[in-house]
């Protein structure tokens, strides 16, 4: 069963002064400039069974574990070369600096994989809709494609159109998305985010955005998903880059499963982006 890992998204990048106490936010990547960027992240998982005591203690017997608990961790070095840029497009290349993850079960490390320099990862592009991938390009990349290209869309991507932003005013916004927790497990996730930009001091922006998960299952088995967010981002407003950004969320997962139990799940996700303009 797939861990659940669950980033809400909510992103920011090319911010300029609209007034001493407001900003509004541009989409506008310059070419011929690049970034590093630092991404350093836990996902722990506690996972349990509720329900059917016989079939748990069977289940016990036959070697299972509960309560089990999972973690990931990982962090990775990347430069990002912008090669254009403009305000409805910019194409990037995706240089591999270092990457570590590891795997844990309980206090045990089960797995670890390195990946060391590696130029011209992916490549990829920046529009209206967000950053993607135009082509990844090495294999040893791919198993943390995902988490990077999330990573540079929190980091790059206006998704505030042209919205000039107050100090210490909340703005809300609400998404929803399909999940498929399992084959027989589905939901639709709302998440509830209320950002706001809290101070600007010596020339940096400091937002605050809260989140809060729900939602409503669409499947044949009844699944829910419930959680609250955090997160933390400084802006260079000189600059004109995002330097970090920190987010910290709590989520607890309920799935029906076969024999009148449930798989009970608490996912506990940390992550931390970091950004220099080189």
């Amino acid at each position: 069963m797939k861990k659940v890992m669950f980033f809400v998204g909510c992103v920011f990048a090319s911010l300029q002064t609209y007034a001493q106490e407001s900003l509004r936010m541009n989409f506008d990547l310059q070419a011929g400039t690049s970034y590093e960027v630092s991404i350093t992240g836990k996902n722990s998982t506690t996972s349990n069974l509720m329900g059917n005591p016989e079939m748990i203690e069977k289940m016990k017997k036959e070697g299972g574990v509960y309560p089990r608990y999972e973690t990931t961790d990982m962090n990775g070095q990347y430069i990002v070369h912008w090669k254009d840029g403009g305000k409805k497009k910019s194409n990037f290349q995706l240089d591999l600096v270092n990457s570590t993850s590891r795997s844990f079960e309980g206090s045990k490390q089960k797995d670890v994989e390195k990946i060391d320099a590696l130029q011209n990862v992916a490549t990829g592009v920046a529009e209206r809709r967000g950053v993607k991938y135009t082509e990844v390009l090495n294999e040893q990349f791919k198993p943390s494609s995902k988490e990077v290209i999330e990573a540079l869309n929190e980091l790059f991507f206006n998704g505030f159109g042209n919205t000039a932003l107050k100090v210490n005013e909340v703005y809300k916004g609400n998404s929803k998305k399909k999940i498929a927790l399992s084959d027989e497990n589905v939901v639709e996730v709302s998440t509830l985010e209320e950002m706001k930009l809290y101070k600007i001091v010596d020339g940096k922006a400091y937002f605050t955005i809260d989140s809060k998960i729900s939602s409503v299952s669409k499947s044949t088995k009844y699944s829910e998903m419930n959680g609250i967010g955090k997160k933390e981002v400084v802006y260079n407003i000189e600059k004109g880059f995002i330097e970090s950004m920190e987010d910290t969320i709590d989520i607890t997962v309920n799935m029906a499963t076969e024999e009148n139990m449930t798989i009970n799940m608490i996912n506990k996700v940390y992550q931390k982006l970091e950004s220099k303009k080189k």
